[in-house]
């Protein structure tokens, strides 16, 4: 599954994508706004399967993305869509950005594909999310 916006690619995670996910979930910026104060190697290659075998589950109600940029495919980061049930019609988003590229609108265009997706694709009629509060940027 691949979603593509205007400077972004939102695509199915890879195993060998724990490398990217481990350095912006490290950076000091990233982690005020989590309960963990550091991240293992371990700890984030099981996060990166939890992710890869959801998108197996039947029928499958989670999809978390990998965010990459599209001109160089590096990843930046995820954003997702979690339905309540199967064949429900409301469902929930999530976003994660490496902290070097916040402030530049990725996080708004990832998310605006994912609720179209989630509107036009899998027909659902209300999607919510929630955030931080002390993350004011979100």
């Amino acid at each position: 599954m691949k979603l593509v916006t205007e400077r972004l690619m939102l695509r199915e995670f890879r195993k060998d994508d724990w490398p990217a996910v481990l350095a912006y979930q490290s950076d000091p910026r990233y982690l005020r706004y989590y309960d963990w104060s550091g991240r293992t190697p371990e700890q984030v290659q099981a996060f990166v399967q939890v992710l890869l075998d959801q998108r197996r589950a039947e029928p499958r109600v989670k999809f978390q993305l990998a965010v990459t940029l599209k001109k160089t495919d590096r990843l930046i980061g995820n954003c997702g869509i979690r339905l309540d049930a199967p064949g429900g019609h409301e469902g929930d988003i999530g976003y994660e950005l490496d902290p070097n590229h916040w402030g530049k609108g990725y996080a708004t265009e990832a998310a605006r594909a994912i609720v179209r997706f989630g509107f036009t694709e899998l027909g659902l009629h209300r999607i919510s999310s929630w955030c931080v509060a002390d993350n004011v940027g979100s």
